[in-house]
């Protein structure tokens, strides 16, 4: 059946390479199994287990399509680093790691007394630095990994803070604008650079 569709895509199409049916398979699966979770399905809930599952199939779909596709690839490439330059995702995770110290600090500081003035200085330092870890995260997101040793630290840190319970900016957005989007676009990118 799978090869019947298959050969009819290509008369469709034209010449279609051998790995576009995986594509198609991947990306198959992936929609199933979101729509699936989405409308409530029991036996797809159950397949699925989670939503980062979700994340998991659409972070290897995107990479199959820009692995086969290096001019989408490039366009994402903001290249440029020596194999002997600090990997930017190395980088981009410390500056996260810090702001998200100085947002839980300033947000412990607010326990002073309410309607105090140390209360409202703290508050006021506390959306300051609330801000600039949802700008370290939006960095983190942005920023496309040159080794991979950064790939895997990008992806093992974020799966460690989102384990503690925290959500990254726009987490619940989905498409070009949401976070998750954009990180998975970035660790496309930094695959086929890698290839």
């Amino acid at each position: 059946m799978a090869q019947k569709c298959y050969r009819d895509a290509q008369h469709g199409i034209g010449l279609v390479r051998a790995r576009d049916l995986s594509e198609l398979a991947v990306k198959s699966m992936a929609s199933m199994a979101f729509e699936g979770a989405a409308l409530g399905d029991a036996k797809a809930q159950y397949r699925l287990r989670d939503e980062k599952q979700i994340v998991a199939w659409s972070v290897a779909f995107d990479l199959i399509l820009l692995a086969g596709n290096p001019v989408a690839a490039s366009a994402l490439n903001r290249g440029g680093r020596s194999p002997q330059a600090t990997d930017p995702a190395l980088e981009a995770i410390a500056k996260h790691q810090q702001a998200d110290a100085d947002h839980n600090a300033a947000i412990t500081a607010t326990d002073a007394e309410y309607r105090s003035e140390g209360y409202w200085q703290a508050d006021d330092h506390q959306g300051a630095c609330c801000h600039a870890e949802a700008d370290a995260g939006w960095d983190l997101a942005r920023t496309i990994p040159t080794t991979l040793g950064g790939v895997a630290a990008v992806l093992e840190y974020v799966k460690q803070y989102e384990d503690k319970g925290e959500e990254w900016p726009n987490s619940d957005c989905i498409g070009r604008e949401g976070w998750h989007y954009q990180l998975r676009q970035m660790m496309a990118a930094a695959a086929v650079n890698l290839a």
